[in-house]
């Protein structure tokens, strides 16, 4: 081994060492080395879950209750291109230490649309760092290859995030809502925290097109529940049934 090459290695040691417990990071390339943690992502992921990224925050963090949220402003019944949703995702005020990790992007991992975060004079309380006074945002909107854009949420003390999503201008497809959210134990490990997983897909203007003609059917994971109709329909059926049964 070449006498530059160890001094290499014993600095990199060196500095390892000089580090204090819990304040390791991980970055995909040397081009990412200025940013932060949240914004540089591990090899290219950031843990949401979409099919660009695959893992979730269940890779590294396991062991504590399941936090729940709940999400609402995505379109029901398919996106319309150009068109725009404010999405919002609330989780129970006595959830402190919420971090997540949310993006929307096509079924090859690139981003669908463009995101883009209240600006500061929008902003709501819930969506403040604690101390509240301090009107410190917890979101943060960052770039990553692709196009794509994710929205994350570090462990501040917010209540909610909302953000503008403007559906893609063409059909690109379905589109994947995808996120994970860690509910923390407030140590510097990733044990004994909590995982909740949460997407949804968004059907393509085509799909939602040739399924509007059918009689209020509903998606309930991934499976086509049908609606009011069909189950009058077996309402009466009962009834019919019953009053022959009655009369014999």
């Amino acid at each position: 081994m070449s006498c530059t090459r160890r001094r290499q290695l014993l600095a990199t040691l060196l500095y390892a060492l000089a580090l204090p417990a819990g304040s390791a990071r991980a970055f995909s390339d040397p081009f990412s080395f200025n940013l932060s943690t949240v914004a540089a992502g591990g090899g290219g992921r950031f843990f949401t879950g979409s099919p660009g990224d695959s893992y979730t925050c269940k890779t590294c963090h396991s062991g504590g209750p399941s936090p729940k949220a709940s999400v609402l402003g995505l379109p029901l019944s398919g996106y319309r291109p150009s068109s725009r949703y404010e999405v919002s995702i609330r989780w129970p005020a006595e959830f402190t230490k919420i971090s997540l990790a949310v993006e929307l992007t096509d079924d090859q991992g690139k981003a669908a649309g463009s995101l883009l975060l209240p600006p500061e004079d929008a902003v709501q309380s819930g969506e403040l760092c604690e101390p509240v006074a301090e009107q410190v945002v917890a979101a943060q909107l960052n770039d990553a290859v692709a196009g794509r854009q994710i929205i994350n949420v570090p462990d501040c003390g917010s209540k909610s995030v909302r953000f503008l999503w403007t559906a893609p201008a063409t059909d690109v497809g379905p589109v994947w809502f995808a996120g994970s959210m860690v509910l923390s134990d407030g140590e510097s490990d990733p044990f004994h925290d909590g995982v909740t997983d949460f997407g949804r897909i968004i059907d393509s203007p085509a799909l939602a097109s040739a399924t509007a003609g059918e009689c209020s059917v509903s998606r309930v994971g991934g499976q086509a529940a049908h609606g009011s109709l069909t189950w009058l329909g077996i309402f009466v059926a009962l009834v019919v049934f019953g009053s022959r049964r009655r009369r014999r």
